[in-house]
């Protein structure tokens, strides 16, 4: 008898689950139950064609020329977006650049800073290795400069 009660709760619970399954195939929510004294939704226009926002919205007509480059945008492929991205972003990158240089020149001078020095590194014979004296960095400046120099680390005067 065990078996037999444990065959029909799991047909039971087949039923059921079949049943869940086929409401959320229609769109239906589980767990609101049809008692017919709802009104019924109008289904004769699919919800993501619906026009969304206020009922008195006006569409206008998108001219012709636009409308080609509406469609040349969503055809644009992954690399054109990449690339074109890419060039915004090193542009964007020259400008703040610049805004540094412009505000170090207004702080510190027209100084030229000296260049990175990683030990290990060979020397060319153009240059010299100078010790910062507030930080102790060891900064690469040219031999025949005759110019002042800032350290590459903490800007102070070489």
């Amino acid at each position: 008898m065990d078996t037999m009660e444990l065959v029909v709760s799991l047909v039971i619970w087949i039923i059921i689950l079949s049943l869940i399954k086929k409401r959320k195939k229609k769109g239906q929510n589980v767990q609101t139950l049809s008692t017919g004294t709802q009104m019924p939704r109008p289904t004769a226009q699919p919800v993501r064609n619906r026009q969304q926002g206020s009922p008195n919205a006006v569409t206008k007509p998108v001219p012709s020329g636009q409308k080609n480059a509406i469609r040349q945008e969503v055809q644009e492929s992954t690399t054109a977006y990449l690339d074109r991205k890419a060039k915004q972003d090193e542009i964007e990158h020259r400008k703040e650049a610049l805004e540094q240089r412009r505000e170090e020149q207004k702080n510190y001078g027209r100084i030229n800073y000296a260049l990175r020095w990683y030990e290990g590194d060979p020397v060319p014979d153009s240059q010299k290795i100078i010790k910062c004296g507030y930080c102790g960095a060891e900064n690469m400046v040219p031999v025949r400069g005759g110019r002042h120099f800032n350290c590459y680390f903490c800007r102070e005067e070489l």
